[in-house]
Order: structure tokens, then C-alpha cells, then sequence
């Protein structure tokens, strides 16, 4: 197997498959939660969880939404309080909105405006409505501007995308206008007014550089919508999901635990016994037994290890036989004792680290 180092364009341009692969952690800890419920035997299957639950959407529409994949940010929650998702095509479009190109081309505001009933949604020609309709006239996704020029100028699907590599890149707007003449001389041939195939050829070539896959959209509401589902209905995994898969989202750790908790989710204390290296959950309830790795200085490496050493030689009884198995020294097994993970033992060797315990 060979790796070849090459331009994004020239690839398309070879004929070959060019796929933009994103690595989110929010998929590791859908899995986690998934998982970490099967350890409980608590059967969950994100694939069978129904896209229309109100609880879902009652909580998007209050920006209740902390940890939460995609919708988590200042920015989304502020937008999500005015335009309340109630379906899965409005937390597409909702995902797809707050981004760079879409607030640089001016389509944030008019969409809140349809959105709230503040002005009429209006096509920019009849044959578009089908197209538009779930972004209320607004042109919001690369397939529709693909969609959109087929229906108005009656051309194939590989001249629409002609448009799409047009408009695919920052050099792309000599192009574009290029192509102006084309566009409207065969919207016209297909029964559009030539004021209206100016006005709609303005607007895809506003779109330039501001596109985003519907596709891509969809997939991110989904994982959205997994994660506000398992807050709701799993808030212990969805907890302990994030708190292992860190660093990710915007918040720390401390407002995660603290959203969480207010919730009624509660919380074991780290414990050279009773923890793992990654977080689990105990109980009927759930509660959450928080890991050795979650340790400040302590890490996964060093923590699977003590778990791997305790498992060898069975539950650590002393200070000094924990640090004698393991070989943890210095500021990992000092933090350790700060975080409370020998306050079970009943008995602590101070000398051992030269710190006390709180």
C-alpha cells in the first residue's frame, strides 16, 4: 500500500473518489453510551430511537443542550431559542445554518425571519418551492443548488454540477459569471422570465464558496439528535460517554458533572478499588463510579495499569503496597490521594508521597 500526497481538484479531476473523512468524538461516545448500558444489560439501539420525540425537540427549543454534539455552542443555542426545531428537517437546517458560509452570504437572518413568521417565505420561482421548501425559500445546501439549476434551465445532472465545481472554490467566480449567459439563455428556453433567471442566477452565485453537503447536514443532525436523546433518556452514559472520550465539546468537565447532576445523576468517587481506568456506571440507578484516568497527572496509560496490577494481585490493602505493585510515584500517586482514591483504605502512609489528605 502506497500513500501519494495530492491536490484535492486534481484527484476529481482524475475521475477518482474524493471522500472528506472527519474524525468526531461524539461518535465514540454514542458507542460508549451504547456499550456502557449493554454492561448492565440494558439493551440500546440508537439505530431504532424515532426521529420525532417532542422531549427531544421541547429541549432543543430551550437551548438545553450542554454536551450535547453540534448544538452545544453560544451560538447555537442562541439561534436554537428562536427558531425551535420541531422535525428533523428544521435541526438539519439548524446544524447547516450556523456556519461560516452561511452567515458570510446573508442567509441567517432571513431564515430567522420565516422562520419566527416575521416575513412571508417566498420562492424565488414555483419550480424551486419543491426544492426549498424545508429551508422556507432559502438556499442552504450544495443539492439544492444542484436541484435548483436542473429545474430551471431543464439541463442534465452532469451540467448542474458543472455549477457546483464552479462554485467550489475561492477561484471559481470569473467562472461562475461565465457561466450567467448559459444559465439564463436556457432558464428562459424553459419558460422562466429572464428577470426572474437573473434574480435566481444572482443567488446561486451568491451561494459561491458557501455551501454545504445536505447529506453532510443530515448526518450531523442525527448524531445531534442521538446525543440529545441519550441526555434525556440515559443522562448517567451520556455523562460518563464525554468524561471518557476528553478532550472534546465546549465546556469542561466541571459544567458536564454539574448539568448532569442537576439532572439527579450522582456521582462514586474515584477509588483504587472500586474504579476502572475509564468511567462505568453502578447500580440500578445508574450511578456513576468516576475512573483513575480522570485524575489529574494519572492518565489512561497509568491507570490501566494499576487496574491491570490490582487484577493480578487482588484489591491493594496499603499506601505503600499500591506504590510497592505498581511502581506509581511522584505527582501521579500524589494526586491520586488528593482525589481521594485510598480514603476506603482507612489507613494512609503519608511518607509515602510527603503530602496529608483533605
Amino acid at each position: 500500500m502506497a500513500v501519494v500526497g495530492a491536490d484535492k481538484e486534481d484527484v476529481e479531476d482524475l475521475g477518482l473518489a474524493k471522500l472528506d473523512l472527519l474524525c468526531l468524538r461524539a461518535m465514540s461516545v454514542v458507542q460508549e453510551c451504547e456499550e456502557l448500558e449493554k454492561v448492565r444489560g440494558v439493551p440500546l439501539d440508537l439505530t431504532e430511537v424515532p426521529l420525532d420525540d417532542s422531549r427531544v425537540y421541547d429541549a432543543l427549543g430551550r437551548a438545553d443542550t450542554i454536551g450535547a454534539s453540534q448544538v452545544e455552542s453560544r451560538a447555537q443555542q442562541q439561534s436554537l431559542v428562536r427558531t425551535r426545531p420541531r422535525k428533523f428537517s428544521d435541526l438539519m437546517a439548524q446544524v447547516a445554518i450556523i456556519r461560516p458560509g452561511p452567515i458570510q452570504g446573508g442567509m441567517v437572518h432571513p431564515y430567522y425571519k420565516r422562520r419566527t413568521g416575521e416575513e412571508p417565505v417566498r420562492y424565488p420561482h414555483p419550480k424551486l418551492e419543491p426544492i426549498l421548501r424545508d429551508t422556507l425559500g432559502i438556499i442552504l445546501y450544495q443539492e439544492q443548488v444542484l436541484l435548483s439549476v436542473s429545474a430551471l434551465t431543464g439541463c442534465t445532472a452532469g451540467e448542474a454540477d458543472g455549477f457546483r465545481r464552479a462554485m467550489g472554490s475561492h477561484r471559481s467566480r470569473k467562472a461562475m459569471e461565465a457561466l450567467r449567459p448559459w444559465f439564463v439563455g436556457r432558464a428562459v428556453a424553459n419558460g422562466v422570465s429572464e428577470r426572474v433567471a437573473e434574480d435566481c442566477f444572482g443567488q446561486i452565485a451568491g451561494f459561491a464558496d458557501y455551501g454545504f453537503c445536505q447529506s453532510h447536514a443530515a448526518a450531523l443532525a442525527r448524531l445531534a439528535y442521538e446525543t440529545m436523546w441519550l441526555k434525556l433518556y440515559h443522562p448517567s452514559a451520556f455523562v460518563a460517554g464525554p468524561l471518557n472520550n476528553q478532550p472534546m465539546g465546549f465546556y469542561p468537565v466541571e459544567v458536564l458533572v454539574w448539568d448532569t447532576r442537576r439532572r439527579g445523576v450522582r456521582f462514586l468517587p474515584v477509588g483504587i478499588n472500586g474504579s476502572t481506568a475509564r468511567c462505568t456506571l453502578e447500580g440500578d440507578e445508574p450511578l456513576v463510579r468516576l475512573g483513575l484516568g480522570r485524575v489529574k497527572g494519572v492518565g489512561e496509560g497509568v491507570a490501566e495499569s494499576i487496574v491491570r496490577a490490582r487484577g493480578e494481585g487482588g484489591p491493594y490493602d496499603s499506601l505503600a503496597g499500591f506504590a510497592r505493585r505498581t511502581g506509581t510515584v511522584g505527582r501521579p500517586l500524589e494526586n491520586l490521594v488528593l482525589a481521594g482514591a485510598f480514603d476506603r483504605l482507612g489507613r494512609l502512609v503519608s511518607s509515602c508521597c510527603g503530602t496529608r489528605t483533605r
